[in-house]
């Protein structure tokens, strides 16, 4: 079963908000620090365990480097800058992203949980300025009395690849 996110503009016409998903929806839900993030399941590819990383020169400083996936070479990012966190030298899982052909992996702290969002569970706009600091995410999720940061995986990827444009957001 496909999901879908209803969408309605805002006042000020310019960003989406987020309502609610089509009840039921699957999350995959993980930790960065102390904060936690959401993504929709259909765009988890995979969770595995980071045994190695190999640093690629010249890339972009939220690019760690990349590893091998089952033969596949997977690009592997770490937020914790992006989010004005320390990096962390402890890098112990990893989470495959996809959009389309694209793939990304995202390095995380711990295993991550699967959640469904059901009818009553809500989406709210992000804050401006957290939308500032945080362009990846497309609003907040609540599950129970946790927030989660939804990530919207195709800013993500725009991000780290440096063509997101943040105005047209």
């Amino acid at each position: 079963m496909e999901q879908r996110i209803d969408r309605e503009e805002s006042s000020a016409g310019s960003r989406p908000v987020l309502l609610r998903p089509s009840p039921p929806s699957r999350f995959c839900l993980f930790m960065l620090g102390a904060e936690s993030f959401a993504v929709e399941l259909n765009h988890v590819r995979e969770i595995f365990t980071l045994e190695s990383i190999t640093p690629v020169p010249d890339m972009p400083p939220v690019l760690v480097g990349v590893a091998n996936v089952h033969g596949v070479i997977v690009p592997l990012t770490d937020l914790r800058p992006v989010l004005g966190m320390p990096s962390s030298s402890a890098l112990r899982y990893a989470v495959i992203m996809r959009c389309g052909a694209q793939q990304i992996g995202i390095v995380i702290d711990e295993v991550p949980e699967i959640g469904t969002i059901e009818a009553n569970d809500t989406l709210e706009k992000l804050p401006d300025e957290m939308a500032q600091h945080r362009p990846f995410l497309s609003g907040l999720l609540r599950l129970g009395s946790r927030v989660s940061g939804l990530v919207e995986v195709s800013r993500l990827m725009a991000m780290v690849d440096g063509t997101f444009d943040q105005e047209a957001a």
